[in-house]
């Protein structure tokens, strides 16, 4: 399972970087807006639990969000919209990039796009 992870993380560097299609400068901004998205997604599911934390019944060492379950759902709604627009923009290409399309393909990591 670990060497298929390798290729395939392998593949995604080589689709990346390959000379010709984009610039050393656009295969830098492609692999930071991959390593950002990487980034964020674990925080898209801490804040997607919080609706099912709130359903549980909490300990008596647990500390809750003060004012109860809708203040602790709109926390988690605004944390969720915020990490999802940080991904968004992630995608956006750069204004010097030649090709945008294939630079957001690429940030997805998509190595059918070589």
């Amino acid at each position: 399972m670990c060497r298929l992870f390798g290729a395939n993380v392998c593949g995604h560097f080589v689709c990346v970087s390959r000379p010709g299609r984009t610039s050393v400068k656009g295969a830098y901004d492609v692999l930071v807006s991959m390593g950002i998205i990487t980034y964020f997604i674990p925080y898209l599911y801490v804040f997607a639990s919080m609706f099912k934390v709130q359903k549980e019944q909490a300990g008596p060492e647990v500390i809750r969000v003060p004012e109860g379950k809708p203040v602790a759902r709109f926390v988690a709604c605004v944390g969720f919209a915020s990490t999802l627009f940080t991904i968004g923009l992630s995608l956006v290409p750069s204004p010097d990039e030649t090709n945008k399309l294939l630079a957001v393909i690429k940030s997805w990591g998509s190595p059918e796009c070589c």
